[in-house]
């Protein structure tokens, strides 16, 4: 979880910096940096762990709320200099995990079935041998 937040963290200010100084190399770059972050993870979670597909969807749907809400806590505070903007980032963010819940849940769930149906070809080094064997 801390290194999506960071990430996400290191996107956004890179964003930000990128906007303010007309840099759009920069802000592309910290958008493949937040991919490749959320590409890990996502591979991680699906294809080398053996959980349910509806807890993997959980646990990847905190992970990305946690971490998108201290991403935008931090950002608040780097952009504001005052400690306001992350606290109703702080309030505010309690309400949106039912809705991150009912949108993400799913679609993380159906994209797990999916990489969980093509490990032959991501990652067949995580499948069993035929027979069971180790």
């Amino acid at each position: 979880m801390v290194g999506y937040a960071a990430s996400m963290t290191v996107a956004l200010l890179a964003h930000d910096f990128a906007v303010a100084h007309e840099l759009d190399l920069v802000a592309w770059l910290g958008g493949v940096q937040f991919a490749i972050a959320l590409s890990a993870l996502f591979t991680t979670l699906a294809l080398y762990r053996d959980d349910d597909l509806i807890p993997t969807a959980m646990l990847l749907t905190l992970i990305t709320a946690v971490g998108g809400i201290v991403a935008l806590m931090i950002q608040g505070l780097v952009q504001t200099h005052s400690l306001f903007a992350a606290m109703v980032v702080a309030i505010v963010a309690p309400f949106t995990f039912f809705v991150r819940a009912l949108v993400l849940i799913p679609g993380f769930a159906a994209l797990v079935w999916l990489a969980r149906k093509l490990r032959r070809f991501l990652a067949p080094e995580t499948m069993l041998p035929p027979n069971g064997a180790a």
